[in-house]
Order: C-alpha cells, then sequence, then structure tokens
C-alpha cells in the first residue's frame, strides 16, 4: 500500500487557510480544513488509516484526532506527535480495539507530557489542550474526548408516511459522541464541583474556577501536581495556599463505543472554535446536503459568516482583517469530516485501491476561504512561508514513536 497525499494537497499561497478538500480512507472519504484565529495557532489535527498495528495484513483503522491548544501550542503538538503511536502500542500489547485503550493511551501520554514539563520548567507549566479522538475499526466507532473539542454523527432517521405506510421520509440527525467539559455548561462545571466539593467555598477554590475553561483537560501541569503548583516560575496569583486536592483538573477522557450501522453516516470533528460558532444540526444537514468534495471548507465558512454577522461585518471584510486583528472575533477552527463506507466497514479488509494514509496539521497563519469557498492565492511559495500547514509521513506512525 502506498501513501497517496500529495494529489489531496491544496494549500492557499498565503498558507492561512489550507484544507484536503476529498481524501480517500478505510472506510470511505474525508474532508479537513484549518483556519487560524490566534496570534500562533494552537489547533491541531491529525488523520491516520490502514493497519493499526504491526502487521499489513491488519487489524485496520481510522484514527482521527483534534486538538484545541490553550496558553500555547505546545501540549496540542505533543499530543499531535505523540498519541497515535501511543495508542497503537496499546492495540497491539491488548491485542484489540477498545474503550479501555483509549482510556490507557491518553493516561500514558498526559504522564509523557508532565515528564517533559518537569524537564522544561517554567516555561510549560500553564499550557494545556483539548483532545477528541475517534477510532473507526472492527464495525465500530470508539471515542474519547477531554475537554470541548468534540464530534457530531449524522444518522439518518426513517420515519413512516402516514398516509402510505410503505412510504418513508427521511431526514438526517445530528447524534453527539462526546461530552461537553467547557465550564460555560453545566456539564463541565458539575463535573468539577464533582471532584473538589470540600473546596467548593474557598478562595483557591474560587481563583482556580476562574482560570480554567475545561474541567478535563490534557496538560495544565500547574493545576494537576502540587509540585508544579509550587515551583518557583509560576506566578502568585496561579498558586494555591488552601489544602485543596491535586489534580484540580482530570486528565481522564469520556469515552464511548457504538456499533456502526447503515444509516451512520459520516461524523463531523471539530474543536471548539467551530463548535461555539454553529448548531450542531444545521451543519449535519449542511453536511448531508452537500457535496462530499471541499465540505469541510464549506463548514468553516459557515462559521465564519456567523462570526461576521454577529460583528457586523460583511464575510468580504472578514476576510481582509490584517493578521492578528481576527484574534478577538473567532478562535483557530479545525473541522474534519469523516464519511462511513458500510460496504467497506462490514468488509473489514483492506482496499487495494486505498493508500496507507498519514497526514497531520502544522501551523497554520491567519487567512479565510474566500465568498466562494476557494482559497485565495498569494506570491510566497510554501517554502519562502515556512512550510504548510499539512504534512504527509512516511507510514502510519513513523514519525509518531521515539
Amino acid at each position: 500500500m502506498n501513501i497517496k497525499i500529495l494529489s489531496w494537497f491544496k494549500p492557499s499561497d498565503h498558507h492561512e487557510y489550507l484544507h484536503i478538500d476529498l481524501g480517500q480512507h478505510q472506510y470511505g472519504n474525508f474532508s479537513m480544513a484549518t483556519v487560524k484565529g490566534n496570534a500562533i495557532v494552537e489547533d491541531q489535527s491529525q488523520i491516520e488509516s490502514g493497519p493499526i498495528g504491526l502487521k499489513e495484513e491488519g487489524p485496520f483503522g481510522t484514527f482521527v484526532e483534534v486538538y484545541d491548544g490553550h496558553a500555547g501550542p505546545d501540549a496540542s503538538i505533543f499530543t499531535r506527535e505523540k498519541l497515535f503511536g501511543i495508542l497503537q502500542g496499546h492495540i497491539i500489547n491488548k491485542g484489540r480495539m477498545s474503550t479501555e485503550v483509549l482510556i490507557d493511551s491518553i493516561a500514558e501520554l498526559e504522564n509523557q507530557y508532565l515528564g517533559l514539563v518537569r524537564e522544561n520548567l517554567p516555561g510549560m507549566l500553564l499550557q494545556e489542550t483539548s483532545c477528541v479522538v475517534g477510532m473507526v475499526s472492527g464495525g465500530q466507532i470508539y471515542i474519547a474526548n477531554v475537554g470541548d473539542s468534540r464530534a457530531v454523527m449524522g444518522t439518518v432517521v426513517r420515519t413512516k408516511s402516514q398516509v402510505k405506510a410503505a412510504f418513508e421520509r427521511k431526514g438526517i440527525q445530528a447524534v453527539p459522541l462526546t461530552i461537553n467539559h467547557s465550564m460555560k455548561l453545566n456539564s463541565g462545571v458539575q463535573d468539577f464541583n464533582t471532584r473538589q466539593l470540600k473546596y467548593v467555598h474557598t478562595d483557591d477554590y474560587l481563583r482556580a474556577k476562574a482560570y480554567i475553561r475545561t474541567s478535563r483537560t490534557i496538560g495544565a501541569a500547574f493545576l494537576k501536581m502540587k509540585e508544579f503548583n509550587n515551583c518557583s516560575g509560576l506566578s502568585d496569583t496561579l498558586r494555591f495556599k488552601d489544602n485543596i486536592r491535586f489534580p484540580i483538573l482530570s486528565h481522564v477522557p469520556w469515552t464511548k463505543a457504538e456499533v456502526l450501522n447503515a444509516d451512520n453516516k459520516f461524523v463531523i470533528f471539530g474543536s471548539h472554535g467551530f463548535w461555539d460558532l454553529v448548531d450542531e444540526q444545521r451543519v449535519v444537514e449542511i453536511v448531508y446536503n452537500s457535496s462530499q468534495k471541499g465540505i469541510a471548507r464549506v463548514l468553516i465558512k459557515h462559521a465564519l459568516k456567523k462570526v461576521a454577522l454577529d460583528q457586523g461585518l460583511t464575510y468580504r471584510k472578514l476576510e481582509k482583517l490584517e493578521a492578528g486583528s481576527s484574534l478577538s472575533f473567532y478562535d483557530d477552527i479545525s473541522v474534519v469530516v469523516l464519511f462511513l463506507d458500510h460496504h467497506k466497514i462490514n468488509s473489514n479488509r483492506v482496499s487495494p485501491e486505498c493508500p496507507r494514509v498519514a497526514v497531520r496539521t502544522y501551523g497554520a497563519s491567519r487567512f479565510l476561504p474566500t465568498a466562494d469557498g476557494a482559497s485565495t492565492s498569494g506570491s510566497k511559495s510554501t517554502k519562502e512561508a515556512g512550510g504548510s500547514i499539512w504534512q504527509h509521513v512516511r507510514g502510519i506512525g513513523s514519525s509518531f514513536r521515539s
């Protein structure tokens, strides 16, 4: 199986809004896109497809991740570089894919990251990342999420006509596959309070609650271990003098495993910068009623039109904003749409026409799709601009083991 990425690689010359319009994974097609909102890109995303162990004959799977960094890009980049290789090791050790594999893999990732923080004090004490992971393998989808990046499945619903029972009307329904751990929602606040119940009236609790954005995260070392909270390089405003219980935040993911059926058509993975701007049901309907090619760009454009409307701008004016001026308007936005071909899923055998896929994002610059959905071109080459957002690698997981 050869890797086939370059034929799907269609960056704009500005490297600020980049995408793969349509690629092929083990069980169907996919579409990916990212747009920069922050001065330094903190979003990362990744897709790997093919053998998920060490043997070419299988087992096979498609692995999708979206990471949303906070307080810097290091945690999201580390997760992008390490998690898939860790997960492969646990699949090999256990002999199969499971939600337990996801939980154990994220625990190992967290330990490795905190070890890296310890070696680089005090520079990485605050950095953290949300993470949503999906694995399609063996006719099931396995989901794990930590934080506020999310996944939503588009599922066909069938209702019998009241006139003729033989006729059916078909629609599409948004089915959330994750729990949102945002502290803006009751789900996140209750999750946080459950672990810190005895401290809810202390000053330290209130300061911690004011700082954190999600009740679960990878990283944020100063909220995970007392040794990091006592670090001399940490601001006094972030030190906790009360006998507050560590970890203040959890890294343990919410997980779900679901058997796929023919009515499950696609899954949309997105960073919170995307989901905070859109309605789940509406974007599922957009995907269902649109061409697969370029659909991730279409969804980002839909989200950015909401930004423009809220700010009293036209889409064209939002597009023309100087780099960095959009920071107060929107966050980094990453979207992966994974389409599900159930003939391929049910066969669970390698498709001869499907290449092994290994693609992941690198830092983008701020740029928007044009009003017609196409990428705007500029004068600089990829090399001159410092490299592209997408990198293809030589083999599944080959650059992740170290």
